[in-house]
């Protein structure tokens, strides 16, 4: 007997099915929908230090001296913030436009009122102001930096080397910083010019992103197709096993996946911030680009007119990868989220429990009692026992050897990822052990064995990546954080007033976006939806990195015009599109051939991938959820509505001569498979839609070309019919000519090739 459902089980059933994800169907050609994003931070800043009483002092000392460091890069990125988003406030102010300005004084006098407390205050400031960096300073009439590089105190060919790999370094938005200028303005530069390769006129290969494509691609695609495979068993069919069931192996494998997506995509962003950096260095002239003219504006040469089509279809690309890697990494989020936690688990109680038992046995035999209170620091901070405490029988505690049986040791397996300040800690603590310098003479190092030097290293290396990957999803973030593109406030400063803002064709995520619109390109169309999500990262980052809603507002109106630009641009090519489309393929195959024996050929338009785009029923753009397909539907039909207007004034005025000849010469070349059902109903549906004067209109037409069609039909077979233009019924009753087994339906075959042609008249 079945069992009874009371009413609550059904109405509690009813609710779970509004969390059933009810996906549509629709192509994914944009980055992932973040109306709210929500990311945990459990980074302490060192709080609770005090808890590892059990470390050495000194180690405690230097995290809380970390911790006041970390306060103060916080409180320097704020300062820095408020520099680069600074705007005079004197720019508001109004001018004295001539000297006979009869209220001249009185704006003086209210300029000085206003200016004043902030004026005050830039002079305070200036007493504490410090210039120059590195070098610069070093290098002067008390020290010479090539002599401290003769006796070996630092390492100029290095330094060199670096600087020439990166010439110019992104700070905030379109301010940059080139390195080799500060070797150039040093004192003793001159003298030795030649030592210096970083100070050449030549680039680096690094900032010509299109050479870089090759690699790119390759990377990418290999890495997609290793992404799908745990993909596919994992998130889509469901077939994964379940997580207790996985091999430490396994784990691993999964581990190093995600480490290798976050490298790619951090790679891949630099590489479009490198080159970003680059150009606003190096803006282009009228010499290097024609297009650029005398009175472009700075900005102007270093954005809008300092790419060639090469280069932007090659950002385009990258931009498009980046996004799209993303969104297949944020599927896999909680999976690769619990592989990480088991796997850093697994490693870190590994090497405390096991790697590290040898070294502690040797520093207890031979009495090395630094690095016995070392060792025993990182087991006790790190440690998760099984029992719940280190087991007291363990030889190696006492410096002895394992018995010939063995000593086991048995580590468990959980998905916890150890706390900041205690993954700190340890790599502290390593570090001191391996380090090749110290306080003293002589260094732990020294102390220890080969192999566990090789230990040590390897496992210092490798935890650096834990904190990044335990925070996956605020790494994934940052790494895929393309919001620099947009910011201008370094030029807009340049100005000197003159420009409140730049117009969009100046901005880099408009110029991308238009590029793709404008040159048509059909391998580019499907991520042009990745271009304007450069204004998603900008609005991210103007809200909670720069805190400034003036800046948030201003993309926000850029949006809202380039949004309405992309629309009417990209509605407007659709329909174009397929009408010369429609009109291609009615062409007669005679006219085609007498114009390829002339020279003219009559091409077929390229195709082009508009079905996808058209399939977008919620772009996110600003937390704003989009239906491109509606908007797109609403100017086509405007469009449609508007060439039917022209076809039917057309139609109007001519003669009806046209039409007979028109349907003598084309009528016999035309298929006879072709249904027209389900252009009569949208003509029907398209005669409601009309005012009342185009529907008679409209109707008018229809009748008379029928009317004509009929007179063309029976032309062909050699026969007249005597008929009333005016009686529409009678017409629909004709019966079908003799010697066809076809009524009048050809006629209506006719009709659709004839209002094609018509609707493609204004093309």
């Amino acid at each position: 007997m079945a069992a009874q459902v009371t009413l609550e089980d059904a109405l509690s059933n009813v609710d779970l099915l509004e969390e059933l994800p009810l996906p549509d169907q629709q192509p994914c050609i944009e980055p992932p929908p973040s109306s709210l994003l929500y990311q945990p931070n459990f980074n302490t800043n060192f709080e609770d230090r005090n808890a590892f009483v059990t470390g050495i002092a000194r180690y405690i000392e230097q995290a809380t001296v970390h911790s006041s460091m970390n306060e103060m890069l916080e409180e320097g990125q704020e300062y820095a913030v408020m520099l680069y988003t600074w705007r005079s406030c004197s720019r508001a102010i109004p001018q004295v436009k001539c000297n006979e300005q009869p209220n001249r004084v009185e704006i003086y006098e209210k300029t000085v009122e206003v200016l004043e407390p902030e004026v005050t205050k830039l002079m305070n400031f200036m007493y504490f102001q410090v210039m120059g960096f590195g070098l610069y300073l070093m290098d002067g009439s008390v020290s010479n930096i090539y002599k401290l590089d003769a006796k070996k105190r630092i390492n100029l060919s290095k330094i060199d080397k670096y600087f020439k790999q990166l010439q110019v370094v992104p700070l905030f938005g379109d301010m940059q910083i080139e390195l080799a200028r500060y070797i150039k303005t040093s004192a003793h530069y001159e003298e030795n010019k030649s030592r210096w390769t970083c100070t050449s006129s030549s680039s680096s290969p690094q900032y010509n992103i299109c050479e870089q494509m090759i690699q790119i691609r390759e990377d990418h695609m290999r890495f997609i197709s290793e992404l799908a495979r745990y993909s596919n068993s994992e998130v889509v069919t469901g077939s994964g096993r379940q997580e207790a069931q996985k091999t430490d192996a396994e784990y691993r494998k999964l581990f190093d996946l995600a480490l290798q997506g976050l490298q790619l995509l951090s790679q891949w962003s630099a590489h479009v911030m490198e080159v970003y950096s680059w150009k606003l260095v190096h803006p282009t002239d009228k010499y290097s680009n024609k297009d650029c003219p005398d009175n472009a504006e700075e900005y102007e040469r270093a954005t809008r007119y300092n790419y060639t089509s090469e280069e932007k279809f090659a950002l385009v690309e990258v931009i498009a990868m980046i996004k799209g890697l993303q969104v297949l990494m944020g599927r896999m989020e909680s999976v690769f989220n619990h592989a990480i936690r088991h796997t850093v688990y697994a490693a870190l109680q590994d090497f405390s429990q096991v790697t590290l038992r040898e070294p502690l046995r040797q520093a207890i035999k031979k009495k090395k009692n630094v690095i016995q209170s070392v060792l025993q620091a990182i087991r006790k901070t790190v440690c998760d026992w099984e029992t719940g405490h280190e087991p007291f029988n363990d030889p190696a505690l006492r410096g002895e050897k394992d018995p010939k049986s063995g000593f086991d040791i048995k580590v468990p397996r959980r998905a916890v990822g150890p706390s900041s300040t205690q993954l700190y800690m340890v790599r502290t603590m390593l570090e001191s052990l391996i380090a090749d310098k110290s306080g003293s003479k002589k260094t732990l190092r020294s102390s220890l064995e080969g192999p566990t030097i090789l230990d040590i290293e390897k496992f210092h290396r490798e935890s650096f990546f834990y904190t990044h990957l335990i925070n996956f999803s605020e790494t994934l973030q940052q790494c895929c954080d393309l919001s620099q593109l947009w910011f201008r406030e370094f030029f807009l400063e340049l100005t000197m007033g003159r420009r409140i803002q730049f117009p969009i064709e100046m901005s880099m995520p408009w110029i991308l976006t238009d590029h793709i619109l404008e040159t048509k390109e059909a391998s580019m169309m499907e991520y042009v939806l990745y271009s304007l999500d450069l204004y998603n990262d900008s609005a991210h980052y103007a809200l909670t990195t720069f805190n400034k809603q003036f800046l948030y507002d201003e993309i926000e109106a850029e949006v809202n015009l380039c949004f309405d630009q992309f629309v009417y641009k990209l509605a407007d090519q659709i329909f174009a599109y397929y009408k010369v489309m429609a009109g291609s393929l009615l062409l007669d195959k005679r006219l085609r051939s007498e114009c390829k024996n002339q020279g003219a050929t009559i091409h077929l338009p390229p195709s082009n991938r508009y079905e996808t785009l058209l399939k977008q029923r919620h772009v996110q753009l600003l937390g704003r959820s989009i239906d491109l397909n509606r908007l797109i539907t609403q100017r086509v039909s405007a469009a449609m509505y508007k060439s039917l207007e022209l076809a039917i004034g057309r139609f109007e005025s001519e003669d009806l001569t046209s039409i007979v000849v028109s349907t003598r010469t084309n009528f016999p070349v035309i298929p006879r498979s072709i249904m027209v059902t389900k252009y009569l109903r949208k003509t029907t549906y398209m005669e409601e839609r009309f005012s009342l004067a185009h529907s008679l209109r409209f109707h008018s037409m229809v009748s008379w070309i029928r009317w004509f069609l009929v007179l063309g039909w029976a032309g062909c077979h050699g026969r007249e019919q005597s008929c009333s233009p005016h009686g529409s019924q009678e017409a629909e009753k004709t019966p079908p000519l003799k010697g066809s087994t076809t009524s009048i339906e050809p006629a209506n075959h006719f009709f659709l090739k004839c209002m094609s042609k018509f609707l493609s008249l204004n093309h």
